[in-house]
């Protein structure tokens, strides 16, 4: 996921405190950094696509001013639902039924394909 959003023209930086020696071979184009905090200072949107501790530990309240847009993508469900003191818009994911799912944030909900391509 990181890599199809650098080529897409995106900056990319990761955090992962359990992947990042494997991660530095495979993507060396990618910024990594080695703390929580400072991967998500002014991002335009955090991807949350890991169930690690680290994260389930986290508190989001302590985050959600650091980015640029509060936008979280939680791919993992990793239980953050305490709210911050600023919520951030988080995008869900519906079930996947013939082809598409929806996805939904407050206010909003639009289509988009899932499944085998």
């Amino acid at each position: 996921m990181a890599h199809a959003l650098q080529q897409a023209g995106g900056t990319v930086t990761v955090h992962d405190p359990q992947a990042v020696d494997t991660a530095v071979i495979r993507n060396p184009e990618l910024n990594y950094a080695n703390e929580l905090a400072a991967s998500v200072n002014g991002a335009d949107i955090v991807i949350l696509a890991t169930e690690r501790s680290e994260y389930q530990q986290a508190n989001p309240g302590a985050l959600v001013d650091r980015p640029a847009n509060p936008l979280l993508v939680d791919c993992r469900t990793a239980g953050w639902n305490r709210p911050p003191a600023r919520t951030p818009r988080q995008v869900e994911r519906g079930p996947c039924i013939g082809g598409s799912r929806t996805l939904s944030t407050p206010g909003r909900q639009e289509a988009s394909r899932c499944g085998p391509r």
